[in-house]
């Protein structure tokens, strides 16, 4: 089966959300300050750690961990993603075992800078979206829903997409949360029984 990775498929999704009804933050200052900070983590051994997003993430001993930062890492996650990095969007860490795969994508949004976009709105207008026009999952007979998933340790919102990829079963679960003007989205795909909660509470929140 081709490996697949969902995150290329809702690339700028997110990027038609109306934001109409969202309220100004009071410190519009803050994102300005974030542009001058590295938003891309780093990969030591088989832990990827970003400081920005406040994430960290261990690979079970099985699985593969790609570091973009390499160029021949760095060839091979674009080709499975059909993503190449961009001044708008980059794969920041790509893991894989067998035809499953967890990656943690970040894209630039200037238009949720100085808005109090949340997780929820995010998950929300994406979900509307694909169920408005499913052809842009990818998928065949895709299903669509709005879930909940344990992340980090704390229950968050997620994009659950379930459906066929050249003929084989495929499920997708996405959660996304905003930080000044970027989104950060952790999206775990696997082909066969769904165990992504396992691989979610893998992640911790950096302090």
């Amino acid at each position: 089966m081709k490996k697949y990775v969902i995150p290329t498929i809702l690339a700028f999704v997110f990027m038609g959300v109306s934001l109409t009804g969202c309220a100004r933050k009071e410190e519009p200052a803050q994102t300005k300050a974030a542009e001058t900070v590295s938003v891309k983590g780093m990969i030591e051994g088989k832990t990827y750690k970003n400081d920005y997003f406040k994430l960290e993430y261990t690979v079970p001993d099985d699985w593969k961990l790609y570091n973009a930062a390499d160029g021949s890492d760095r060839k091979y996650i674009e080709k499975i993603a059909g993503n190449s990095s961009s001044d708008k969007a980059f794969i920041d860490m790509y893991a894989q075992k067998g035809d499953s795969n967890v990656s943690v994508t970040v894209y630039k949004a200037d238009a949720i800078g100085g808005f109090s976009v949340t997780n929820d709105f995010l998950v929300d207008d994406i979900v509307r979206s694909l169920q408005s026009d499913p052809s842009k999952t990818g998928l065949e007979d895709p299903v669509i829903e709005k879930t909940r998933i344990i992340f980090a340790g704390k229950e968050v919102s997620a994009v659950r997409q379930t459906g066929k990829y050249n003929g084989s079963g495929i499920v997708s679960t996405q959660y996304l949360f905003p930080k000044d003007s970027y989104v950060c989205c952790v999206t775990f795909t696997c082909a066969g029984p769904d165990f992504s909660q396992s691989i979610f509470s893998l992640f911790n929140e950096l302090k």
